[in-house]
């Protein structure tokens, strides 16, 4: 029973008057129902006055009259957009929020702000308004992303950043664009966006044979796929948002040549000089450093599938039985078969841990059911990474998405550590604790001693070399509505031989509460060691906030850890304040304190 006329004004502001008289045509009557649904959210939300003008065939009036002869009360105001007809297509779009251009609230000046101009100009008032509300660009979709991830402050780089990129733990996404389960998830570029706002610096991406493109999905499986160029335009866009080290893009190739070629134009189109191609990375000794490589992309890949192995050992073959130059010749023009393997700078290899370190910088990748062959003689690993890349992934059997601890990983010197992004919990939590030092660059510097010549894992010692003091001491700004049951729960997560886990007494406080209560640990290694806060409510112990601090180079004194929601991002509303008030010194063990 809404009207075919109504108007949208501002505070202040000029009005939008929109007129459709034909109201009983078919398409007409569709793009009515989908502008007074938006307009009745941005009525709920009070964002804008609403004057409804009813058709003369309206018997609103008639049925006010009959109820007060009926002595009926009045109903309260509601919302003139909703009718029984559209309920649901309203709920679904409740938190659509109107654009807000800064001089101008005409229609026209609102179009001419977009790109796509020319391309509404010929559009009808409803139309443009209705374009207005629905048109968004592409590179604004997660412009709130963005601003989630601005409120968390790192502080600034303060490390060496001049060594060979080897000589870094990088953060790292597995599967970065699935958005939950690896078996039916759905494949998306918004992940992507999460993970890089992030200061995520290796991105994933399976690519597959698509209708008219390659697509990016989880091979052999339920999940649903996106478009590889609109994966590569997000990643273009928020590439270097909050870092400027280099972004690491890790492709599995899955694709027959058509697409492989599709592929090179698609990175070629969109990301241009920003990737370090082949004939730039030939002739490096060893990795540059971060800071050599500040706004680039890598490319880590195989140079070479199953198919084009095949053709270039088919064609090796026929170059042997030839003689002179020409066979040189012959050589170059098989590396021009594949301009998509002439964009990649990381090679991607089978391990070998007797690789010699004068070889070509390379990567290697070892799955989650490797880690117990690589604890046992962690020295080799330790000097395979010295001068090569070794990246580590999840089990294939953890179809939930969920994420093995990644101190095991950093204990044998890997540097891609991936994990499923879009899991939080414990393992996230540590890893995002680890990476928030250095500046949340994305780039933290190994331990001197993964980097000498004569490695000597300080984990394997006998006795703890320092020893950890953490006392507890208060939770401010609680804000909750009862008094409820309060307990912190303490972990250290590290090496073999420092894992340690306590938990606080229970004390009851509804805004504030203390604890004063001291505990002791002993360290092998603090510079991969991570201390966890995560503070628990109720008898259940349901999550109310963590905070996680790398103990490399830790300030000794007092601190207040504003503690995070279990996506790793502050509080909004009463919690934002949360923190936790703690007291950490960190020295070298006495004899006696050993023994003790």
């Amino acid at each position: 029973s809404f009207s075919s006329s109504f108007s949208l004004s501002r505070q202040n502001g000029p009005s939008i008057m929109i007129t459709n008289s034909s109201i009983g045509d078919p398409i007409d009557e569709h793009y009515s129902l989908g502008v007074a649904t938006k307009l009745g959210s941005l009525y709920e939300e009070g964002n804008v006055n609403v004057t409804m003008k009813r058709n003369s065939g309206s018997n609103s009036n008639s049925n006010s009259r009959r109820n007060s002869a009926k002595g009926l009360t009045p109903q309260p105001k509601r919302n003139p957009f909703i009718g029984s007809t559209q309920v649901a297509t309203f709920l679904s779009f409740k938190s659509f929020s109107m654009p807000r251009p800064s001089r101008s609230y005409s229609i026209d000046s609102m179009l001419s702000t977009r790109e796509h101009h020319d391309a509404h100009k010929n559009l009808s008032p409803l139309a443009k308004l209705f374009a207005v509300l629905f048109g968004h660009k592409e590179e604004d979709k997660f412009s709130h992303v963005k601003e989630k991830y601005k409120s968390i402050c790192y502080g600034s780089v303060y490390q060496d950043m001049d060594s060979p990129l080897s000589h870094y733990f990088i953060s790292s996404g597995h599967n970065s664009y699935l958005s939950g389960n690896q078996i039916t998830s759905k494949s998306g570029s918004t992940p992507i966006a999460i993970a890089l706002c992030d200061k995520c610096r290796v991105i994933e991406l399976d690519v597959w044979n698509g209708r008219n493109e390659p697509k990016v999905v989880h091979g052999r499986t339920m999940t649903r796929s996106k478009k590889f160029s609109y994966c590569v335009r997000i990643l273009k866009k928020y590439a270097f948002s909050f870092s400027e080290y280099p972004l690491i893009l890790t492709l599995e190739i899955h694709c027959n040549k058509e697409n492989r070629l599709k592929m090179a134009e698609i990175l070629n189109e969109h990301l241009g000089d920003l990737i370090v191609r082949h004939e730039e990375s030939k002739n490096w000794k060893s990795y540059p450093s971060p800071s050599q490589l500040k706004n680039r992309i890598l490319i880590r890949a195989k140079r070479s599938t199953g198919e084009s192995q095949n053709l270039t050992r088919k064609i090796t073959k026929h170059i042997k039985m030839r003689r002179g130059s020409q066979a040189d010749d012959d050589v170059v023009g098989i590396a021009k078969l594949e301009p998509l393997f002439e964009l990649i700078s990381i090679p991607n290899i089978k391990y070998n841990s007797n690789m010699s370190p004068e070889a070509e910088p390379s990567s290697s990748s070892k799955g989650e059911s490797s880690f117990e062959d690589l604890q046992q003689q962690p020295e080799l690993a330790i000097k395979y990474t010295q001068s090569h890349l070794l990246r580590t992934y999840p089990s294939g059997m953890r179809f939930d998405s969920s994420n093995y601890d990644p101190n095991i990983a950093w204990s044998f010197g890997s540097q891609l550590v991936a994990l499923n992004w879009q899991t939080p919990g414990p393992q996230m939590w540590v890893y995002k604790g680890m990476f928030q030092d250095n500046g949340g660059c994305g780039y933290i510097k190994k331990p001197n001693w993964m980097l000498e010549e004569d490695v000597k894992i300080p984990y394997e010692l006998a006795e703890p070399k320092f020893i950890l003091n953490v006392k507890v001491l208060s939770v401010r700004h609680l804000n909750g509505k009862t008094i409820r049951e309060r307990t912190v729960q303490i972990n250290i997560y590290g090496a073999p031989k420092d894992i340690y886990s306590e938990k606080t007494s229970s004390i009851r406080a509804y805004d504030c509460g203390t604890w004063d209560q001291e505990f002791v640990f002993k360290l092998r290694c603090p510079e991969l060691a991570v201390l966890l806060f995560t503070l628990t409510s109720g008898a259940q112990d349901k999550h109310s906030g963590h905070a996680a601090i790398h103990l490399h180079n830790l300030h000794q004194g007092q601190f207040r850890l504003l503690l995070l929601n279990q996506k790793g991002l502050r509080y909004r509303g009463s919690k934002k304040h949360l923190s936790l008030i703690v007291e950490l010194k960190i020295h070298q063990a006495t004899l006696s304190q050993i023994k003790n």
